[in-house]
């Protein structure tokens, strides 16, 4: 999780495995893991996450298709009771018996996806993707229902040649199976 300087203000660009949600055989991201939005009525969140020296609580994200994901979260500034304003009506949290104020809100942006990081996801979106992978019924037609969608140039290139690939799997469980030889090779080109 390289820390990434703003690209304007409040607003940070970090790396996209911080906002994957469980899913598709990917770890959750921090960021998706400190979805709060729906406790922070009753003065609770779940575990912050971390960007530079600040901890944030996550209450909204939002992804265009496949190609962007962002988040709004809102710094959490620590409060003492000496230092606490009877006046200030900024809402009140608790984590772990700990309580903070909600600071500023800052939005956090995925960055662009690289050709084989989008290829991947696709891939596993088909393999771990449930019912609307089922739907699809092959690859091709999931390839195929993902581009009419699809917003950027450089991905509809990538379905294009994800369509005219002969060598694929054609069902979800094969797909997995791709999916889980690549992981352990990449792992191994890791050692």
């Amino acid at each position: 999780m390289g820390l990434r300087r703003p690209i304007a203000k409040g607003i940070y660009q970090v790396e996209p495995d911080r906002f994957y949600s469980d899913t598709w055989g990917y770890p959750e991201g921090d960021i998706q893991r400190s979805y709060s939005g729906d406790l922070i009525p009753n003065g609770k969140i779940r575990t912050p996450f971390r960007h530079g020296a600040h901890l944030y609580t996550t209450v909204s994200i939002h992804s265009k298709g496949i190609e962007e994901t962002e988040a709004l979260a809102y710094r959490l500034k620590p409060v003492f009771d000496s230092q606490s304003d009877p006046f200030d009506k900024t809402q009140e949290v608790e984590w772990r018996g700990q309580r903070f104020c909600l600071g500023e809100a800052i939005a956090f942006i995925q960055r662009p996806l690289m050709m084989g990081e989008l290829r991947d996801l696709i891939r596993r979106q088909y393999a771990y993707g449930g019912y609307f992978a089922a739907r699809a019924g092959t690859y091709l037609n999931f390839l195929s229902s993902l581009f009419d969608r699809a917003v950027k140039d450089d991905t509809k290139v990538l379905f294009a040649s994800e369509i005219v690939e002969d060598d694929l799997p054609s069902t979800q469980q094969g797909m997995k199976k791709l999916v889980e030889m690549d992981r352990k090779a990449l792992e191994l080109f890791d050692k």
